[in-house]
């Protein structure tokens, strides 16, 4: 028995070794497990003197947050999977890389991750999220 006290994505392999064993073919194998913990939000936020607001609101309803500006968002999908939702606030599409657009769409498409966007023209007019 293990006991997981972090949430992530955990990968195990056993390989099985005996002296008697002509078939080596089946000696190994490999397992995953995902193990969610309290809901994870990852709050991009375009102007930090609204993080004073949108943040806190979010942990006091037992979430737990971590803010970034638009240019330290994750371009990954490997670093948005420990995420349950992300709130970008006030983000310009001309604020994200082209690898930052493209691993949103895939994490809302491929992993269901949810995407929450607040703003106003600075994200939806001109904001080149029109697209």
């Amino acid at each position: 028995p293990q006991e997981i006290g972090d949430a992530g994505f955990y990968e195990y392999e056993v390989s099985v070794e005996a002296e008697d064993d002509t078939v080596l073919a089946n000696n190994e194998g490999r397992g995953y497990a995902v193990v969610f913990g309290e809901p994870r939000v990852l709050h991009v936020e375009a102007d930090p003197q609204n993080s004073v607001f949108l943040a806190p609101a979010l942990q006091n309803a037992g979430l737990e947050v971590t803010t970034v500006s638009p240019a330290a968002m994750p371009a990954s999908l490997a670093q948005l999977q420990n995420f349950d939702v992300v709130v970008m606030s006030g983000v310009s599409g001309t604020d994200l890389s082209t690898d930052q657009m493209r691993a949103t769409e895939a994490m809302v498409r491929d992993l269901g991750i949810g995407l929450v966007m607040i703003g106003g023209p600075e994200s939806f007019g001109a904001g080149g999220l029109h697209e």
